[in-house]
């Protein structure tokens, strides 16, 4: 039986996004900035995480309004409340809560964001009705997920899928579930309007193999890792080395991508 979501990040809540490149700051910018928060605004941030998105969200109100994380993993929660209380920023609250059963009344919110979640909640339909229901009529839904493992979205890093299926971390090639305009249609199917959406490419750059090993423990990759026998673990490593090290620049560095897809949505205003 695969692991629970919950479990891998309450094994990775110590290290996530403090290791290497910060992916997940870096599209929490994006996603906030294609959101396009107004002053005052109430914000939800669903699988908060260690607060990427809340932090960000709570900079770019400025003390104004209030920002809600929810997460389900305890240990994710204290990382992001630490990180609010030292940054001293105000109008921020943390519950531990499952996306798919908001205890919030309705028209609550007037933005939902969700950032690289999405895509792993067991029930999106129902998620959106929760989204939705707690969003002010005129409000925005925000979403930013990657389809896909990072190592397929550049063509310098493919050859990681091989070497992970080869160890029993992936399955059987099939066909992806998710590709472009899911997010979109997801949105749609669930009576958002106004729908829009926007790529972009975040740069991942690694001082050495060592530190993109200790990366791929510290978020959701940590699951491909733990699927791999203990016993093995050290030999995928040896043979995932050589691989990098290839991608090494003039630098030194190791670089690769990451691509991941924003769709916004608004609730309809009701019929006069």
């Amino acid at each position: 039986m695969p692991p629970r979501p919950i479990d891998v990040f309450s094994r990775a809540a110590r290290t996530y996004d403090s290791v290497g490149p910060r992916h997940f700051t870096y599209f929490a910018g994006k996603l906030v900035e294609f959101a396009a928060l107004e002053p005052g605004s109430e914000v939800l941030d669903v699988a908060t995480g260690t607060g990427a998105v809340l932090l960000a969200a709570a900079e770019r109100l400025a003390g104004s309004g209030r920002v809600v994380g929810i997460d389900l993993t305890e240990a994710m929660l204290e990382r992001a409340g630490t990180e609010a209380r030292r940054r001293a920023l105000r109008g921020v609250e943390l519950r531990t809560m499952d996306a798919h059963q908001l205890d919030f009344a309705d028209n609550t919110f007037d933005y939902v964001l969700c950032s690289f979640a999405f895509l792993s909640l067991r029930d999106k339909a129902h998620a959106l009705e929760e989204f939705g229901r707690v969003l002010r009529p005129g409000g925005c839904v925000c979403l930013v997920d990657a389809y896909g493992w990072f190592f397929q979205h550049d063509p310098r890093w493919t050859w990681q899928e091989d070497v992970l299926r080869s160890f029993g971390a992936l399955p059987e090639r099939e066909e992806q579930p998710y590709g472009p305009g899911y997010l979109e249609g997801a949105l749609e199917a669930a009576g958002f309007e106004a729908v829009a959406n926007s790529e972009h490419s975040c740069p991942l750059r690694f001082r050495d193999e060592e530190e993109w090993w200790l990366w791929m423990w510290s978020h959701g990759s940590r699951s491909l890792l733990e699927a791999v026998p203990p016993a093995r673990r050290e030999e995928l490593k040896r043979t995932l080395f050589p691989g990098l090290m290839a991608c090494r620049e003039a630098d030194g560095m190791i670089r690769g991508t990451l691509r991941a897809v924003l769709a916004r949505g608004r609730k309809p205003q009701p019929s006069s």
